[in-house]
């Protein structure tokens, strides 16, 4: 309740702000007609020549208007693939190797990821979230969106970002065609926008070449996406991304923007160390949350997720020994002791579906992986399904 009740206090504001702008821009015009309202000279041609005899109004008009402009379009402008994950529960791979999970709220300026519950710190303070600046997305490794995690609403949510990425109407396809074109041409066009604006600062303004210059970047800059023909080729299709860690994903390409790259369905695997114990332990931030227990015979593995769990593998980082069991919410699986290694804590494998955002400064798009463009029904169809059958048959036999 509280967030959304932040949220229509910054709807409100800002529209209290640009309304107050726009009052005080009419208000200027009005002032200018009326002026010269009262010399009978108030047609339009008056009041442009007038405007452009006038350096200092002129200077006036055009802060204001790049300052507003400029302000809409840094409201605005985030990135489109991790706007797709915007509400959604990620867990985010940073290049130290740390791990965050939470609900992803993304705002032009950086990040807040919300704890799905609090992280207890030892302290005498508990930690709720964790922001990331835009400053420092240059320390993302990689995104996740899990599958498994998905609500009834996220999955609706994802399912509709699908379509209108493989089914995309007139106005979608004319308005990709134009950032497209944005981005292809983005000096020559920036530069075309300033040299334009600048015949008339020659005629007004000595001392703005910078705020003309900066409308025409934010244009482009909002609108301009890099475009690469051979990446626009293979949306819909799968491919294969490699790392500068000569790590292969597979998955389907859904999107790209300047800075990433997001493939669906992609087989995902990550590891956590779990300490045996004979109380479960509690609730932990940034990990899927499995309570291990000894008991004369066995190891017994509990599910505290709310949704299954598919443990690859479990033992030590030196010896993982392969189990592909399913875990279902709430429920134990029993391991004999003898078929595990004698230690106190073990090394958990875990196998997911899920759907990922990758920098493009840490990774490309190396090989296509099939002939055609799916349809976004087969994007839907998700492997997640079939990894289960093929587990449950493991478990059968």
């Amino acid at each position: 309740m509280n967030r959304l009740s932040n949220k229509l206090f910054e709807g409100l504001c800002y529209f209290i702000l640009k309304d107050l702008f726009m009052r005080i821009f009419c208000l200027f015009l009005f002032f200018i007609t009326a002026l010269f309202a009262e010399e009978g000279k108030a047609t339009s041609s008056d009041i442009i020549s007038f405007l452009l005899e006038n350096a200092v109004a002129l200077s006036i008009v055009f802060i204001f208007l790049s300052a507003l402009f400029g302000f809409f379009i840094k409201a605005r402008s985030v990135d489109k693939c991790l706007k797709d994950f915007n509400n959604f529960s990620i867990t985010t791979e940073m290049t130290d190797n740390s791990i965050a999970k939470g609900v992803l709220h993304l705002y032009h300026t950086g990040m807040e990821l919300v704890f799905r519950q609090k992280e207890d710190t030892n302290t005498n303070y508990d930690k709720f979230s964790q922001i990331l600046y835009a400053t420092e997305y240059a320390n993302i490794k990689c995104v996740y969106r899990y599958q498994s995690e998905l609500t009834e609403i996220n999955k609706q949510k994802r399912e509709k970002s699908i379509k209108r990425t493989y089914k995309p109407g007139l106005l979608r396809q004319v308005l990709r065609k134009m950032r497209n074109i944005l981005g292809t041409f983005r000096d020559a066009i920036s530069q075309s926008f300033h040299l334009i604006l600048g015949q008339l600062k020659q005629r007004t303004l000595k001392q703005q070449n910078k705020h003309l210059k900066n409308i025409g970047e934010s244009i482009v800059e909002y609108s301009g996406n890099i475009y690469d023909p051979i990446l626009e080729k293979f949306i819909g299709r799968h491919i294969v991304i490699e790392t500068v860690e000569k790590k292969e994903y597979f998955g389907i390409f859904k999107e790209y923007s300047k800075n990433y790259l997001q493939l669906l369905n992609v087989q995902t695997y990550e590891k956590h160390n779990y300490e045996i114990t004979a109380q479960a332990p509690s609730l932990i931030a940034n990990k899927n949350d499995l309570h291990i227990s000894r008991t004369k015979k066995n190891i017994v593995l509990k599910n505290l997720e709310n949704f299954p769990l598919y443990i690859s593998a479990i033992g030590t980082e030196e010896n993982l020994i392969s189990i592909n069991r399913i875990v279902e919410s709430q429920k134990r699986i029993q391991i004999p002791k003898k078929q595990l290694p004698d230690q106190d804590t073990l090394v958990v494998e875990f196998m997911n579906i899920a759907d990922i955002i990758i920098p493009r400064s840490l990774a490309f798009v190396r090989f296509c992986a099939d002939k055609r463009k799916i349809t976004w029904k087969e994007a839907l169809k998700t492997d997640f399904q079939s990894v289960w059958h093929v587990a449950m048959l493991r478990n059968k036999s």
